[in-house]
């Protein structure tokens, strides 16, 4: 018959004291370690210890659960995250989104060299605080028509944050869930 201890890496079975104790205080404990395969291979693994008493007898129950396959797709979800943050960050143009309201939900760090301003003081305002007065009206009516789902690329000017105009284009598209308009996302050159 195996221990949990022949499924641990040296290491790790001389620390199994420690939570059976620590078992013993809380009733169940789970923890992530490594296993060992009978070839010696180690893996990542769940462990979970349960206390149970019969009598004057204690007894652990302990679940050894296999996590490799949790841990390749966080891995692979992790690189891919880095991957695209890169590319946003990376990117000439800004991204951005907006909600169906038009305040600003995201914008890609690329907004400091064209505007002046870091992502985080517009977040949360909505995107008419940025346009230029005289081309409002003409941005209003674009943005109505895009919720209308007319897509067009718009040239129009922002200002920056010494309040210096900068021509802009954007193209913007509506995000949608289940067929439903959600937000509004896109490209500002």
């Amino acid at each position: 018959a195996l221990n949990v201890r022949d499924l641990l890496p040296g290491d790790q079975a001389e620390n199994f004291n420690s939570l059976a104790d620590e078992t013993r205080q809380k009733g169940m404990i789970r923890v992530k370690a490594q296993g060992k395969k009978a070839d010696g291979a180690i893996f990542p693994v769940e462990v979970s210890i349960h206390l149970v008493v019969l009598g004057t007898v204690e007894f652990s129950i302990v679940f050894v659960r296999d996590i490799s396959p949790l841990k390749r797709a966080s891995d692979r979800a992790e690189k891919s995250e880095e991957k695209y943050q890169r590319l946003v960050e990376d990117i000439n143009e800004v991204i951005y989104t907006l909600d169906l309201e038009g305040n600003v939900t995201f914008l890609s760090p690329r907004v400091r060299v064209l505007l002046d301003y870091s992502p985080e003081e517009l977040v949360g305002r909505h995107f008419s605080a940025l346009v230029y007065p005289d081309d409002l009206p003409f941005i209003q009516k674009e943005f109505q028509e895009l919720l209308d789902g007319n897509y067009r690329p718009s040239d129009y000017r922002l200002v920056k944050k010494n309040g210096e105009p900068v021509y802009v284009q954007t193209y913007s598209t509506l995000i949608r869930r289940d067929g439903a308009a959600v937000g509004i996302t896109g490209v500002l050159t």
